[in-house]
């Protein structure tokens, strides 16, 4: 099942499910009688609410269902948690090569330093993740809005697990009874200040990730039964219609099983919260070094999850 928030003619955000070929939507608040009043109370809800909307969906009149073309998307979720990671070695190599070309030298020494090589031996031990923030929440056709201090404005094309399922220190083999669904996001970044923030002065990402609308997620989240493989699915990203890259989630160097197990370990996790899988390779600006320009229509895709569209605007 693919789930969607959307605004009503009122501008309220309401609680969708994709039917009918993913063509017409069923709101979940009406056909259950105010039980599902948005995604996270439906993800909260675990099994009986998936079997209610199960339910809902087999009982539902043409007269309950809408049109899907023409409806005000907005993020299918707030996340109660963000944890964004860094699973990639790829993208790290990639990124880290960019920058020692483009005269960021300082950089790669300052990190050989720390951590004798790049990436660093620890990131295949156990997976690296920063939290985010999740008032900075934005849907899949919001736009990009560029910082004052984003002048090399970047995208992050990477899939997103959402848990709905509680459990705390959990095995990698049980991992998969956690996930609600999979989502695309977005991170966006800007890029000069967050290279200013790595270092043993820092305590890591701060405002080169943290700014209004730079955590976009969307635009539905798919529940684990459409996706075959999510270690095997394919992305690219374009601007302006231009073909930017593709990637693969077949490049995670920790698989997904490995992120939920680390995340939980000697914590609990909770249904609602996100765990972005990071910046696939040849999935951002960074690695080729090219960044976005106010009016560029960036376009973030993976096969069978869904795709963004968002426009960049001056702050």
């Amino acid at each position: 099942m693919k789930f969607i928030t959307y605004l009503n003619d009122e501008a309220h955000p309401q609680p969708g499910v994709l039917v009918s070929g993913d063509t017409q939507v069923l709101n979940l608040n009406e056909a259950t009688n105010g039980r599902i009043s948005s995604i996270l109370e439906l993800i909260e809800g675990g099994d009986a609410l998936l079997e209610t909307v199960r339910t809902a969906i087999d009982n539902a009149s043409e007269e309950q269902l809408l049109s899907f073309d023409g409806l005000k998307l907005k993020a299918p979720l707030r996340p109660i948690q963000l944890r964004s990671f860094s699973a990639y070695a790829l993208h790290f190599e990639r990124a880290f090569a960019a920058a020692k070309k483009h005269h960021f030298s300082w950089l790669k020494s300052l990190l050989f330093s720390m951590f004798g090589k790049v990436p660093p031996k620890g990131f295949f031990e156990t997976p690296l993740y920063y939290k985010g923030t999740i008032t900075n929440i934005a849907g899949p056709h919001d736009n990009i809005i560029r910082p004052p201090y984003g002048g090399m404005l970047d995208y992050e094309l990477e899939l997103a697990i959402i848990i709905g399922k509680s459990g705390k220190s959990i095995q990698p083999e049980e991992a998969h009874q956690h996930i609600f669904g999979y989502t695309v996001f977005n991170d966006v970044s800007a890029r000069e200040q967050l290279l200013s923030e790595i270092g043993p002065s820092s305590g890591g990402p701060a405002k080169g990730k943290d700014f209004d609308n730079s955590n976009i997620i969307g635009p539905w989240i798919v529940t684990p039964d459409e996706i075959v493989d999510p270690m095997n699915l394919s992305g690219r990203v374009k601007v302006n219609g231009e073909l930017r890259g593709e990637s693969s989630t077949s490049f995670l160097s920790h698989s997904i099983s490995q992120i939920i197990a680390y995340a939980s370990k000697g914590e609990t996790l909770y249904p609602g919260e996100m765990l972005a899988t990071g910046a696939m390779p040849y999935g951002c600006g960074l690695e080729d070094w090219t960044f976005l320009d106010d009016g560029d229509e960036v376009e973030l895709e993976i096969d069978g999850i869904g795709k963004l569209s968002n426009k960049v605007v001056s702050g």
